[in-house]
């Protein structure tokens, strides 16, 4: 989960490092009358510092000057933020899908379902897809996970479309702080500080936000098809020092299909889980 934060604030924090450099070092809007042509660094899509390229911007007016920024870093957070992960593939993702089926195995284990002691430990990360056969299976074939690749697959591109829309809405906040900030005359430093603003505080958050949900969400999943797979009925939600938001849920025991808001994470940080309700396999 911390992996994947980090990595996706630091893209956006190396965003926000060249937008600062091309705006206050190279003075990419000092020209918004038409009176020259300037240049600014452009991040390329592997992120290597030494194979940064130039870019030429030429405008006449600010609302070319923004169109211009904007399609820069619209290229930006294609090649930085969204190839971390794939439409079709996340190793995060998979990550988590493996720690839940792993986690699911130890409680079943606990909870006295023998079927489970005959289970082989699932290796981190595993996860693979035949989509011929429409099952996910761990890297060895011997391990047979409880959920199809239509699921795992689902999981891959709802992780992708929730990063997409935070990047939109980046996009969003940066051309109207730009905009207004050219149109009110503003010096390159204002406008420098102010989309610092929304790249360093508003996209890492929400960014952080997103991987930590998701990689409960994918976990939870794959801990549920897994007690589901051995029977389990009835599942109790699990969680420590739970927050407002949690604490009417923790404890209470409710049937697999049927939980509240279908279960955990309740929110965008929580740690919540589940367990085979007591007596299970008693």
């Amino acid at each position: 989960m911390r992996e994947y934060a980090q990595k996706l604030r630091g893209r956006f924090g190396a965003i926000n490092a060249e937008q600062r450099r091309g705006i206050v070092e190279h003075g990419i809007f000092d020209s918004v009358d038409g009176t020259g042509s300037v240049r600014t660094e452009q991040l390329a899509s592997d992120w290597r510092a030494d194979e940064l390229t130039a870019e030429e911007f030429q405008f006449d007016d600010p609302a070319a000057a923004t169109e211009r920024f904007m399609d820069w870093l619209e290229r930006q957070h294609e090649a930085g933020v969204l190839d971390v992960i794939e439409r079709n593939d996340n190793v995060y993702i998979r990550r988590a899908l493996s720690d839940g089926d792993r986690w699911a195995l130890t409680k079943l284990r606990q909870a006295g379902d023998q079927v489970a002691r005959t289970v082989e430990r699932v290796p981190p990360g595993g996860y693979q897809i035949n989509v011929q056969a429409d099952t996910a299976r761990f890297a060895q074939p011997s391990f047979n996970v409880p959920l199809r690749a239509s699921t795992v697959r689902l999981l891959f591109n709802r992780n992708y479309r929730l990063l997409e829309g935070v990047t939109a809405d980046v996009e969003k906040e940066v051309q109207r702080v730009l905009s207004e900030g050219l149109v009110a005359g503003e010096n390159p430093n204002t406008i420098a500080r102010s989309l610092s603003g929304v790249l360093n505080g508003e996209a890492k958050n929400r960014s952080t936000l997103t991987a930590r949900h998701e990689i409960m969400y994918a976990h939870n999943t794959s801990a549920k098809e897994r007690f589901k797979s051995h029977g389990v009925a009835d599942v109790v939600v699990l969680g420590s020092d739970p927050c407002p938001q949690c604490e009417p849920y923790v404890g209470e025991t409710y049937p697999i299909d049927d939980l509240p808001q279908g279960g955990p994470p309740f929110h965008p940080q929580c740690v919540g889980t589940i367990a085979p309700a007591a007596g299970t396999f008693t």
